[in-house]
């Protein structure tokens, strides 16, 4: 997945797929840093998925309903 040219990383990226095959929708998506590539995605959450379940390698939850990745500091929000 790119973003005004900016590729997104890895585990943005695979968490980005698994909430959407898992019926989210990405609602904004922008980059908030060019220079580190630090991407900014909001998604709604349409489902029962359990967020506070969601594991994925290189992924912290900060705060509720937010994921940000180790790498570049990008992240996912679910509104």
């Amino acid at each position: 997945m790119r973003i005004d040219n900016i590729a997104v990383c890895k585990p943005i990226n695979e968490l980005v797929t698994f909430f959407s095959k898992n019926g989210f929708v990405i609602l904004e998506r922008k980059v908030n840093d060019y220079h580190f590539h630090e991407v900014f995605i909001k998604m709604k959450n349409n489902t029962s998925v359990d967020l506070e379940q969601i594991n994925f390698e290189n992924i912290i939850h900060p705060k509720p309903m937010v994921f940000c990745c180790i790498c570049h500091w990008s992240c996912v929000e679910i509104a």
